[in-house]
């Protein structure tokens, strides 16, 4: 049963870097917020050092409205990007956060994972002056895949594997003929 759970597993792996990569593509037309704050997190646990906070600027013309999700992936850059090439072309940084839950009703604020990011680039970046902008551009939303991630990487025991074990039972009644 180990084996027959983990054949889906690079079948998971390629789907979900097929809709990263077609997310990508059609970035122009994904849903973005510009970051009014980013913070690192004193909440989440290690590593820590990935661990941010972010709040967004309320728009009052709707424009770019996003609101994150828990599971969202997102995109981080200094520009509103117009196509795929932005993404690649930025001279400041772009990089991928995940979202780890949705936002905090009181607060607003949303706590997330980015891919690289250094306290430095926070202060250098965020807080060095007003007219820079950072921008927080929907790709997908991973809590479908996540879950199937855990359910074929779980451990069985303990677990009802009946169905399974219907499933891949051999039938020695069963003659194959040509």
């Amino acid at each position: 049963m180990e084996n027959y759970k983990t054949s889906f597993i690079p079948a998971l792996i390629e789907e979900t870097h097929s809709d990263l990569s077609s997310s990508l593509k059609g970035v122009s037309q994904a849903p973005f917020a510009e970051i009014s704050t980013l913070r690192s997190s004193k909440h989440l646990k290690p590593p820590n050092d990935l661990a941010y906070q972010i709040t967004l600027k309320s728009t009052s013309d709707g424009v770019g409205k996003y609101e994150p999700e828990a599971g969202d992936v997102i995109a981080f850059t200094n520009r509103r990007p117009r196509s795929i090439y932005d993404l690649k072309m930025t001279k400041e940084y772009c990089h991928m956060a995940y979202v780890v839950k949705s936002p905090d009703i009181f607060s607003g604020e949303i706590p997330i994972r980015i891919s690289k990011f250094t306290a430095n680039d926070i202060e250098n970046y965020v807080g060095s002056s007003k007219s820079q902008k950072l921008y927080a551009v929907y790709l997908l939303n991973m809590t479908t895949n996540v879950r199937i991630w855990r359910a074929l990487t779980s451990k069985l025991e303990g677990a009802d594997t009946n169905i399974l074990k219907k499933v891949l039972k051999v039938d020695t009644t069963v003659r194959i003929t040509k």
